[in-house]
């Protein structure tokens, strides 16, 4: 009889024991899991500062090692200037986004900072696959800072003043053209009978330009064609797109070497076009005047 009570004495230990090791197993099961599902997040940014096109910001190379939103934020108010692009964990290079009309693109001489931070998409909180503010956690570095870049951007234009001539071959020369990483072109237009511009008929151009800010750029009216002393026109700034240095814009709706854009109209909430400017995005015209100087005007 006491070998019996013995043996169910035992039996209950055996049995304590044993769910206690299974228990404790399990803890480290899901500590286990823990750790593999949702290691410590990493990332990288590298871009430089550039000269946009099409409103559009290039972030040279981002690495990641989980699913990780980049968020582009302006650097003065912290506001979002783009909506929140999702990387997966295998899709590391070039990201290009696209900047909204809430970012600060003033077109100043100086030009305009923008912040690149990246966020690792929560796996336990909040919705995957949709960026969740507050909740979705930045990266970090080593050194326990915020994985974050401020890139400068300046904007495409082309800049003329009353120092310009037409010469006797229907050349233009404007002292500065900014274009962006595919290089562009300028071409010209004339004016309708109302006085506004009319951009349906190209009446001249230049050879391609190269990326960034050159000087002393050249456009020329179209050979046959006479401009007239005091009237006004337009130049506009196009997009090398495809880069083959081979202007194929075509005004009958191509898509080839289309207008550059940047910043956002006010009235219809698309892309502004580039044209004559000195500091902002407005577009202007230059008017050819008695002497044969070319003197800017602004629409």
């Amino acid at each position: 009889m006491k070998s019996m009570m013995n043996f169910e004495k035992y039996a209950k230990y055996f049995f304590a024991f044993t769910l206690f090791v299974g228990l404790a197993s399990c803890d480290d099961d899901d500590d286990l899991n823990d750790t593999e599902l949702f290691p410590d997040a990493t990332g990288t940014i590298s871009a430089s500062d550039q000269t946009l096109s099409g409103n559009t910001l290039i972030l040279e190379d981002v690495t990641v090692g989980q699913d990780t939103w980049v968020v582009v934020t302006n650097s003065d108010d912290q506001q979002m200037a783009a909506e929140p692009y999702l990387i997966e964990d295998d899709e590391d290079g070039e990201v290009r986004i696209e900047l909204n009309e809430d970012a600060n693109l003033t077109g100043n001489a100086e030009g305009d900072d923008f912040d690149v931070s990246l966020y690792a998409d929560n796996p336990n909180e909040g919705t995957m696959g949709m960026y969740d503010e507050g909740i979705d956690d930045p990266v970090r570095d080593n050194m326990d800072m915020e994985v974050t870049q401020t890139v400068n951007t300046t904007a495409p234009g082309i800049l003329g003043d009353d120092d310009q001539m037409v010469t006797d071959e229907g050349d233009v020369a404007f002292n500065n053209v900014n274009t962006g990483p595919t290089g562009g072109y300028v071409g010209l237009y004339g004016t309708n009978e109302d006085g506004t511009p009319n951009y349906d008929e190209m009446i001249g151009m230049s050879d391609y330009i190269q990326p960034g800010e050159q000087t002393n750029v050249t456009a020329r009216f179209n050979e046959g064609y006479n401009y007239t002393t005091g009237e006004t026109y337009y130049p506009r700034l196009y997009l090398d797109d495809p880069a083959d240095q081979q202007f194929t814009y075509t005004a009958s709706g191509g898509t080839e070497d289309m207008a550059e854009i940047y910043g956002y109209d006010s009235t219809t909430g698309t892309g502004s076009f580039v044209g004559n400017t000195a500091n902002t995005t407005t577009p202007g015209g230059f008017t050819v005047g008695n002497t044969g100087t070319v003197g800017t005007t602004t629409m």
